[in-house]
């Protein structure tokens, strides 16, 4: 598997963005972040998913992933996710929050919820003004 190759090649690997729906014939995920930890233990491994679902999410979570995400809810903000995985235990998407009840929240030690990123926000009135002309004048 490259990805294994890869941790195996790097001396240090901070992070790791792990897509849950890979391939059947790829390892199962709580073996594959095994494998990857057994190489670069420090590392953040951050599993991304389209779909979400309790089954990979606690999976990832027994086998010792810092954060879950649903592709749809981080888009662009995966930057801001990574550096904010760097510094708690366990950073989650607002979709798969409410799969955790309050005890596994608490064994997952510090969380912190990413919010949803939003595809295109509403302009304000000013805004709206200034984009004909490219500049805003009050």
């Amino acid at each position: 598997m490259e990805l294994l190759c890869e941790v195996r090649r790097h001396p240090r690997i901070d992070v790791v963005l792990l897509d849950v729906e890979y391939q059947p014939a790829e390892p199962a995920l709580p073996e594959l972040i095994a494998q990857i930890t057994a190489f670069q233990p420090a590392v953040s491994i951050l599993c991304l998913s389209q779909y979400g679902g309790e089954e990979h999410l606690f999976n990832a979570i027994r086998a010792g992933a810092h954060g879950f995400l649903l592709k749809r809810e981080v888009r662009v903000s995966v930057g801001s996710a990574v550096t904010m995985a760097l510094g708690c235990n366990f950073l989650i998407s607002a979709g798969m929050l409410p799969l955790l009840e309050a005890k596994q929240l608490r064994a997952c030690g510090k969380v912190v919820k990413i919010n949803n990123w939003i595809a295109h926000p509403a302009l304000t009135p000013r805004l709206m003004k200034c984009l004909p002309c490219g500049y805003c004048m009050e």
